[in-house]
């Protein structure tokens, strides 16, 4: 990036890199939980690590944006390109250094001797076997695991990609409208999951029946994005689509974390 000589193909092998470590890095910060808390305080624990993960989601862009704006700022003719994509790589150079910071903090952390033989002894593809094997025997996860894939293919398409071309395609819109949306849903987000943190036993009835009237909601508040002809139309939409997201991605979580053995939780999770 900082001699401008990123290739599309470049890109693409980078995405493929970060989605294979987040697949293996997201369950098992998800799985640190239950080995570190008791079953009680999972709820409040969950919406303070998703509530500062929300956080830093909402703020590092912001920062990277100011950076990458001050640090790519010129007046010489010709030097705009060079300059930004010097902003942009030293942006990425402070994101490495908070990923070798993780690390570190990461080697600091015991696990008990139990755990760690157990995780010694066990291989890649027997334990994401197992994990497969304890999904397929419980008829409410395996249930609750094909529905949320179904949501995630639905929603999160939409979300991810027609929201930046509708923000494209629209003349009215434009690129900073799609800033002020996607700033609402992380907003919205973060405070769904502070919520979900100070009040986890909101529920209408049942976790299941609150998880769908929710997922009702939100799709009757999709459906109306795409006729805004303001930003401030579709900031208060992602708002509260984030708000409810939010909310229900804690909820859900802890549920699992609960109904799952510790040594599984991970493996569940991925």
């Amino acid at each position: 990036v900082y001699f401008d000589a990123l290739s599309l193909q470049g890109i693409y092998m980078l995405a493929l890199g970060l989605g294979i470590s987040s697949a293996f890095g997201i369950p098992s910060a998800t799985s640190m939980l239950p080995h570190a808390l008791p079953p009680a305080l999972l709820g409040q624990a969950n919406g303070v690590m998703m509530g500062l993960r929300q956080l830093s989601m909402f703020l590092g862009p912001l920062a990277a944006g100011l950076l990458i704006a001050l640090s790519g700022s010129s007046s010489a003719p010709g030097a705009s390109t060079v300059q930004e994509a010097r902003g942009i790589a030293i942006a990425f150079a402070l994101d490495a250094l908070s990923f070798a910071l993780s690390a570190w903090t990461l080697s600091r952390v015991q696990v008990s001797r139990a755990q760690a033989s157990a995780d010694r002894h066990e291989g890649l593809v027997q334990a994401v076997l197992q994990g497969l094997k304890h999904v397929a025997a419980d008829p409410l996860l395996r249930t609750s695991f094909l529905y949320w894939g179904a949501v995630a293919m639905l929603v999160m398409g939409p979300l991810h990609i027609a929201v930046p071309v509708l923000a494209s395609s629209q003349p009215q819109l434009g690129a900073s409208a799609l800033g002020v949306m996607m700033g609402a849903h992380g907003a919205g987000t973060l405070l769904g999951m502070v919520t979900a943190g100070l009040r986890p036993g909101w529920r209408i009835s049942t976790l299941g029946t609150s998880l769908l009237l929710a997922d009702m909601a939100v799709g009757l508040l999709c459906m109306p994005l795409g006729s805004i002809t303001a930003r401030w139309q579709g900031g208060l939409l992602m708002l509260a689509i984030g708000l409810i997201g939010g909310y229900l991605q804690v909820a859900v979580f802890t549920w699992m974390q609960r109904r799952v053995p510790p040594s599984l939780v991970g493996r569940t999770t991925s």
